[in-house]
């Protein structure tokens, strides 16, 4: 029997179908399934809640079968997200390093999160908000493709990044039907990178690949180039 302080519970709610998946940790740190629950979706389409009362209805049913083969209740879950409202965007942010205007400085983390904060910094309309933020290159001075520059020096260092926005209601409405449920909702997870963290090994990444997950509703695809994300469409 699964303990339940080690849970980890993943919620997939889907065009036809609305599946519920509990692990546990296993040896070499990877995951052990204990519980998989499903239930047929009948408020969505195209990745979209259509029916609040029926997607809160399978989500129950997908959660209810998952608890019981697990054995121990599920109170807290990531919940994954996908669709034609997801948009992928490519952006750039940059910051100086030195401590005055045009001088030089040693990068540090402080300055990695300072340079992806300011990829942020595009124009969303109100109705949209950022999902996630893919790190694609660096680039220090005139130096470009550079992974990891934490250490390196320069005057200025730039991030170019992937950018995932979604339909802000749409995102609102997967944790409200989670909610409803009784389940609280730990993060939301974009699929198209789970799908890839589960499928794709570094080299096929590092040399160039589309992934495509077809669903009933909706298919997806998200390419990788040089071991980053480069596009991504629904």
């Amino acid at each position: 029997m699964a303990r339940k302080d080690q849970l980890i519970v993943g919620l997939d709610l889907g065009s036809n179908k609305t599946c519920a998946l509990v692990c546990q940790p296993g040896d070499g740190g990877k995951l052990q399934v204990a519980g998989f629950g499903e239930a047929e979706s009948k408020g969505w389409r195209k990745s979209v809640i259509v029916n609040l009362d029926l997607t809160v209805l399978a989500l129950k049913k997908a959660v209810e079968a998952a608890e019981a083969a697990a054995g121990v209740p599920i109170a807290s879950a990531y919940v994954g997200v996908a669709g034609t409202h997801i948009k992928g965007v490519n952006s750039r942010g940059a910051v100086g390093l030195g401590k005055t205007l045009g001088g030089t400085g040693t990068i540090t983390q402080d300055d990695i999160v300072k340079v992806l904060q300011a990829s942020r910094g595009i124009t969303v309309p109100p109705d949209r908000e950022i999902v996630y933020l893919e790190p694609q290159d660096y680039v220090v001075d005139s130096s470009e493709g550079i992974r990891n520059p934490v250490g390196m020096s320069g005057a200025r260092l730039e991030a170019n990044v992937h950018l995932i926005t979604g339909s802000s209601a749409a995102l609102r409405n997967v944790v409200t039907a989670a909610n409803l449920a009784g389940i609280k909702v730990l993060d939301t997870v974009y699929e198209p990178f789970a799908a890839a963290a589960a499928c794709l090994s570094g080299d096929e990444r590092e040399l160039g690949v589309a992934l495509v997950d077809i669903g009933s509703g909706s298919t997806d695809m998200i390419v990788y180039v040089h071991g980053s994300v480069r596009h991504y469409d629904s």
